[in-house]
């Protein structure tokens, strides 16, 4: 008979490979049915229309770059300001969501991820020796719930389309026309492209421009950048958000990180010949994961959670060597030791990490509003950190320019309404795969 750890497994790898893992919890209604406007909204909301950039985006990554992209789209104009370098490159895995994302804020995004990324078709789980508890087909669901494909992609491939993309645009009053056939009439649809300006500079104080909650904001920058006043501020700068700790303070908006309880390591290897190139594996067992994401140019992402203690030196600067990663997994068999192997012979040096769990109880704060990881952060183990990060910028551009709302403010409740209705249920689902994922015996 099956000791219980093993029927707790087994029932819950039932569960994550249903819709409601890879779908049905993560389609956002709003990526299949953005709006665009051809005419300026009524309201407080004329300002983000001027000429003049109105909207601040602080933070230059996956969610500022989007966030940016779907403004463009509704014709509102954008700076988006970075000032850190990149930190070590790692692989994603763009499930449904995340590519519907994508594909709703038009432009050629959508078409170059899936030219540079690899169509990721199945999704399967193993025990630590290998044996299949589970394997799903995600693109047969993705055909039938938004028509896209996960994609797998290294983070700093998607940065580098969406930027490119960014730079496309830097005059605000550009227009694009499409045409639709509607009962044999054909519609032309005549959009007012906003602009997009991108700086290296870094985002120093904001501060309302006068005592009105929710007054426009005077944002000062390094770098001997003038100083700006903003309809709207933008936190899209991580997990160690300088927006957010400045201005979600207090009981109200109960920021409250968690340890996710393990050691993260991770790299990205040369793919071994044994692993396949369309599935993307997770092995659970012996109170460890160790999960392989196949990239395109024949490699492998591999990242493995462990629970335990750690060497003071591996805390301080990671894996000296792949084998200080492959030791914790010497009872792992199937294709863990040809990873393994194929990381010793390339010399990689893995990176070490401990994720955590924000939670945020509010992510609008007058004309303020955090997007991506500085809104929430998660565990890992539904693959869905950029996933919610792309969600988040088309979810904040369709409410902005929603013509239902007359106001920024009206706007921003609405984004704080659907993201607080959704991320807070795909956190604890991913918290539960982590305690799951983990078991032992």
């Amino acid at each position: 008979a099956e000791s219980k750890t093993k029927v707790m497994m087994r029932r819950q790898i039932k569960h994550t490979t249903t819709l409601s893992y890879f779908v049905g919890s993560h389609c956002h209604p709003s990526a299949s049915s953005v709006r665009f406007f051809s005419t300026t909204p009524s309201g407080n909301k004329n300002n983000l229309y001027d000429k003049e950039s109105r909207v601040l985006i602080s933070g230059g990554g996956i969610a500022g770059l989007t966030l940016a992209l779907a403004l463009q789209q509704k014709g509102i104009s954008s700076q988006v300001v970075e000032s850190s370098s990149p930190s070590e490159d790692y692989g994603l895995y763009l499930g449904v969501n995340g590519m519907k994302a994508l594909k709703s804020i038009g432009g050629n995004v959508y078409d170059r991820v899936v030219q540079e990324g690899l169509s990721m078709p199945f999704f399967g789980i193993t025990n630590e020796r290998g044996v299949a508890f589970g394997r799903a087909d995600i693109k047969q669901i993705g055909s039938e719930f938004g028509g896209v494909t996960p994609i797998t992609i290294t983070k700093s491939s998607l940065v580098k389309i969406l930027q490119k993309e960014c730079l496309k645009s830097t005059t605000p009053s550009k227009t694009t026309t499409s045409s639709t056939q509607n009962n044999n009439n054909t519609i032309n649809d005549t959009k007012k492209l906003g602009a997009i300006s991108i700086s290296r500079v870094a985002l120093i104080t904001a501060e309302k421009i006068n005592e009105d909650p929710n007054s426009a904001l005077k944002c000062r920058f390094n770098g001997g950048r003038a100083a700006g006043v903003y309809e709207l501020v933008v936190g899209a700068d991580g997990s160690s958000s300088k927006v957010r700790d400045v201005f979600f303070k207090g009981k109200e908006y109960q920021v409250s990180p968690q340890p996710c309880g393990f050691h993260l390591m991770h790299a990205i290897i040369d793919r071994p010949f044994l692993c396949d190139d369309n599935i993307v594996t997770e092995m659970w067992g012996d109170a460890k994961r160790l999960i392989s994401i196949p990239l395109p140019n024949n490699k492998l992402f591999v990242w493995g959670a462990y629970h335990g203690v750690m060497p003071v030196h591996m805390l301080r600067s990671g894996p000296k060597s792949p084998s200080e990663f492959s030791k914790h997994y010497d009872k792992y068999g199937g294709q863990a030791p040809h990873i393994f192997y194929s990381m010793e012979q390339s010399k990689t040096q893995p990176f070490l990490l401990a994720p955590y769990h924000t939670a945020v109880n509010k992510i609008v704060n007058g004309r303020v509003a955090l997007v991506g990881d500085a809104a929430h952060t998660l565990s890992p183990n539904l693959h869905q950190g950029a996933c919610l990060a792309l969600e988040d910028a088309v979810s904040l551009a369709s409410c902005i320019s929603d013509d239902r709302f007359t106001t920024i403010e009206q706007a921003l409740e609405e984004y704080n309404k659907r993201r607080m209705a959704r991320v807070p249920k795909i956190q604890r689902k991913a918290w539960d795969i982590n305690l799951t994922g983990h078991v032992s015996g």
